[in-house]
């Protein structure tokens, strides 16, 4: 998939993703760049939460201490769109422990705020997290294909 450099407050006007293209966009730290954020929300077809099972991540989501929840975000977005509809918004859980009590306990906190969680989740891959600049193989292999095929199920994208 291509990758566009960092994204800016005019996203929506520079950069232009063919129909047919599945493009990921990092806004990290959103709760901190709305300028940023409400300009990738106005073309985005789906916004993918992504936050390690920790309540210092689950609080920046929902209440944080400084900047805008996320939640607020995606549904001020929706007159800015040209359809006038929010993307759908997901949240899903990377980082995670096989069977640690963190990763219910996050996913009910983000139920509880109405957040769609993903049931697939991202355990601490250190190949991936070390790849920056550096092109990913076997990904496929790992958690990141079941979470393709839970994308295609829920008919998030095609």
């Amino acid at each position: 998939m291509p990758v566009e450099a960092a994204a800016s407050s005019r996203f929506h006007r520079e950069v232009t993703i063919p129909s047919d293209t599945v493009c990921v966009v990092d806004c990290g730290h959103t709760e901190n760049h709305p300028d940023i954020t409400d300009s990738v929300l106005r073309v985005a077809d789906l916004v993918i939460l992504h936050l390690t099972p920790s309540t210092a991540d689950v609080q920046r989501v929902v209440d944080p201490p400084v900047g805008v929840p996320i939640a607020d975000m995606v549904a001020r977005s929706a007159p800015l769109r040209a359809d006038g509809t929010a993307p759908p918004a997901w949240a899903l859980l990377n980082r995670t422990v096989p069977n640690a009590k963190s990763t219910q306990e996050a996913r009910d906190w983000l139920a509880a705020e109405e957040w769609k969680v993903f049931t697939t989740t991202i355990r601490g891959v250190e190949d991936f997290k070390q790849s920056v600049g550096m092109p990913i193989t076997g990904a496929s292999r790992t958690e990141f294909g079941a979470l393709i095929t839970e994308l295609e199920t829920r008919g998030l994208i095609k």
